[in-house]
């Protein structure tokens, strides 16, 4: 069921990448929250215990906040993100990623300057787990700054990228 959990989130954030109705990306959403709760209260029909292990709880979240995004309702995305954030159960690799991923989302809801403080406490972790995937998504974040570049915190993310 983990692998079905994993088809359903990815068939929701394809239907979030073609502009499909929020309802039938919450519904594939849905489906695949509901397998996953299926799995691990142990109603799993054991098709997917050798399948997609590192599927979890925490990755879906993660998934359904790059969904939203999508979506455009990146103030959702944010908030999920830092729920998984919150918990500090990622590595530091992934946790600079994924925080990475919340200044992207925080950055288009409009909130640069939450944006920008996310993004340089990203920066520290990418510069300490030398991630060429975090700075790039952290490039991302600095572009959708733009219309705000010469605010304080903006300004100092981008120029922490470029340090």
């Amino acid at each position: 069921m983990k692998i079905r959990a994993e088809v359903a989130q990815q068939q929701a954030r394809g239907y979030a990448m073609v502009g499909e109705p929020m309802d039938k990306v919450e519904r594939a959403l849905g489906e695949a929250h509901r397998l996953l709760a299926d799995f691990e209260s142990g109603h799993d029909d054991g098709g997917g215990r050798q399948l997609s292990g590192h599927y979890s709880r925490a990755g879906l979240t993660l998934q359904t906040a790059s969904c939203y995004i999508e979506a455009g309702q990146p103030a959702r995305a944010a908030g999920l993100y830092h729920e998984v954030l919150r918990d500090k159960s990622l590595s530091r690799r992934d946790q600079g990623y994924f925080l990475a991923r919340r200044a992207y989302s925080l950055a288009l809801a409009g909130q640069p300057d939450e944006a920008a403080a996310v993004g340089l406490t990203s920066v520290r972790l990418a510069d300490a787990t030398n991630s060429l995937r975090t700075k790039r998504e952290l490039g991302r974040v600095v572009r959708s700054l733009g219309p705000w570049a010469t605010r304080p915190g903006p300004r100092e993310l981008g120029e922490a990228l470029r340090g």
